[in-house]
């Protein structure tokens, strides 16, 4: 990985760090999956990576946080898309062109969350009544203040906070509809961020039916 800012390869301590981070992900998501997500535990995600415990915690708080990451990560890579999307497109259309960029890069193999890793995450949390909630929740504020800054209005005005909330309702249903693909065989899991792409795309259009705008 390079540093977009700088352009300074990191070095060796960082890759290493970012490597063990990778894999404390993997092995949470792999545990949840194999024994499920209540009765994985931080030791047994720890062993798996051969770390301790305390290493564990200095890079995730708890292992909800761990599986989330997955989800935290694209937001972030959808981010820095953001900024190239055209500024005239209204904001919700934005977050999924952005989107759509980021899970283009995942299936092409240019970000640190692979396919697999997705639609094992995508599985952990459409079964866990733990982390479904969570995610449903987590309203990246990286995202939400470009949104805002889109809109012209500040992160806490209502309009921002709308459009975050009708962008995680098509990610949740995507995402739902995605997850069901491939437990039941309908998709690859190497396909898996391709599939959610086009379920976005899906939504957001149902969305349009839906609800339809109102006449000016």
């Amino acid at each position: 990985m390079i540093d977009g800012a700088a352009g300074i390869p990191p070095s060796l301590r960082e890759r290493k760090r970012q490597r063990t981070r990778v894999q404390l992900v993997s092995a949470a998501v792999e545990l949840s999956r194999r024994h499920g997500f209540a009765q994985a535990t931080i030791e047994q995600i720890a062993a798996a990576v051969d770390v301790s415990p305390r290493t564990f915690s200095r890079y995730f708080p708890t292992k909800e946080a761990a599986i989330l990451s997955v989800v935290q990560d694209m937001a972030d890579t959808a981010q820095d898309y953001l900024v190239d999307v055209d500024p005239e497109m209204e904001p919700l259309d934005a977050l999924v062109a952005a989107h759509q960029m980021m899970f283009d890069d995942v299936h092409r193999g240019r970000h640190g969350v692979t396919p697999s890793l997705l639609a094992g995450a995508l599985l952990v949390i459409g079964e866990s009544t733990v982390l479904r909630p969570l995610a449903l929740g987590l309203t990246p504020v990286g995202l939400l203040h470009a949104v805002a800054r889109r809109m012209g209005a500040g992160p806490d005005h209502s309009p921002p906070w709308l459009v975050m909330r009708l962008w995680l309702t098509i990610l949740s249903c995507a995402s739902r509809e995605a997850g069901i693909a491939v437990a039941f065989g309908q998709c690859d899991a190497s396909l898996t961020a391709r599939v959610l792409s086009e379920r976005v795309t899906a939504v957001r259009a149902q969305m349009t039916t839906l609800v339809p705008r109102v006449p000016d």
